[in-house]
């Protein structure tokens, strides 16, 4: 599934890289992380987004190799903190709904 067709919500962008970090806020939100292509390959949320962004760069998962080619963007949205977990389980829902499964990262790895 493209971002696009995930969420409208996703405005803003980040390269998943580790110069990016900086770029991210540290506020509560949720987001996704895309190929280059803009597939969606995770879907998540965090209290904050930019030690999230740090730490799934540390995440040998994460920056390795997928179907789709490797992690690219890392899209966000603020959402009140209350929120998260509402928000993200209906993005994942609408993964399920399109997709037919959950993107590649948010399934269960070896």
């Amino acid at each position: 599934m493209k971002i696009d067709v995930l969420s409208a919500e996703f405005k803003r962008s980040a390269r998943f890289a580790p110069s990016a970090v900086r770029l991210v806020p540290s506020y509560p939100g949720c987001y996704a992380i895309t190929s280059a292509w803009r597939d969606v390959l995770y879907v998540g949320q965090s209290s904050d987004l930019a030690r999230r962004l740090s730490q799934h760069l540390r995440d040998q998962r994460m920056v390795g190799k997928t179907r789709h080619g490797f992690a690219a963007f890392f899209y966000f949205f603020a959402v009140a903190e209350a929120d998260l977990i509402r928000v993200e389980a209906r993005l994942l829902a609408t993964s399920r709904f399109v997709d037919g499964e959950l993107p590649e990262l948010n399934r269960a790895g070896p």
